[in-house]
């Protein structure tokens, strides 16, 4: 198959309709050889470049391949963007392609930034899965908190970081 058929099957459309539910077809990547894991890589990356904004689907299927050659764009990309969940997604990319510990520190001054609720009980969500003491001690600090989404976001989100496995 060609690395473009791969990629639209792998990356749905930047289309709410499309991707509503969808998720990353892992087993399809699972199945892919090398040479075409590369392929795939690389025209990635070149979306990304092309785009300049972050695509959570090409992210984590960058990531799930991890791709330590994607790096240089995730930085650049993170360099540039605003939107507090965006900026989680790619600190967290980050992270996990490099194990990169400065990324906690980093996600935890982004999470006390947030100022947008919505925006702060997403990113409550997502910085649990760094797995790290820290972080959940700062989460565990908003369970009590007065507004309920946001509380309802903590505890979520230290019930997620329970199952998550070292």
């Amino acid at each position: 198959m060609n690395i473009d058929d791969i990629v639209k099957i792998l990356i749905p459309p930047s289309v709410r309709e499309y991707r509503d539910g969808a998720s990353i077809k892992y087993s399809v990547i699972d199945k892919l050889t090398l040479e075409e894991k590369e392929g795939v890589t690389n025209r990635l990356i070149e979306l990304l470049h092309e785009k300049q904004s972050p695509d959570d689907f090409i992210v984590d299927t960058l990531v799930y391949l991890k791709v330590e050659k994607a790096l240089p764009i995730l930085k650049e990309l993170l360099e540039k963007e605003k939107g507090k969940v965006l900026k989680i997604m790619l600190i967290m990319a980050i992270f996990y392609i490099s194990n990169d510990q400065s990324m906690i520190e980093l996600a935890l001054d982004t999470a006390k930034k947030t100022k947008d609720k919505l925006d702060f009980a997403n990113v409550l969500r997502k910085i649990s899965r760094f797995n790290s003491q820290k972080i959940n001690n700062y989460i565990q600090s908003f369970t009590n908190h007065p507004d309920g989404l946001i509380a309802k976001s903590a505890q979520s989100a230290l019930i997620s970081a329970q199952n998550i496995i070292p």
